[in-house]
């Protein structure tokens, strides 16, 4: 591949990856018609749901095709996601400490 063509696709990459994970609230007016060609930040929203199988949705990028062809597309009402995940102690959500000891825990499987 043409190092111009591999550095477009760096840099896109990083854009989207910037631009869906924007704590940005889009009009569903808007975001819905562009979602049919582009991952957009209500639809990526989604991917950061606490439960399965929510969870395990939205893993596209740039192209929202991929998702759909593989059919791990969903797009719902965003006021309806509510971040985490559904293994974790949400008591202990904020503790430094246990959060860097979560990989090391062999009691949370985070995996289906």
């Amino acid at each position: 591949m043409p190092f111009p063509f591999y550095l477009f696709y760096r840099i896109t990459t990083v854009l989207f990856t910037y631009l869906t994970h924007a704590n940005i609230a889009v009009p569903l007016w808007l975001d819905r018609p562009l979602s049919l060609i582009f991952v957009t930040p209500n639809m990526h929203k989604f991917h950061h749901h606490f439960e399965r199988p929510w969870t395990d949705t939205n893993f596209g990028n740039i192209f929202s095709i991929w998702d759909r062809i593989f059919g791990t597309m969903v797009y719902d009402d965003p006021r309806k996601v509510d971040y985490g995940l559904d293994v974790l102690d949400a008591e202990a959500d904020e503790d430094l400490a246990y959060q860097f000891r979560i990989p090391f825990n062999p009691g949370i499987k985070t995996d289906s």
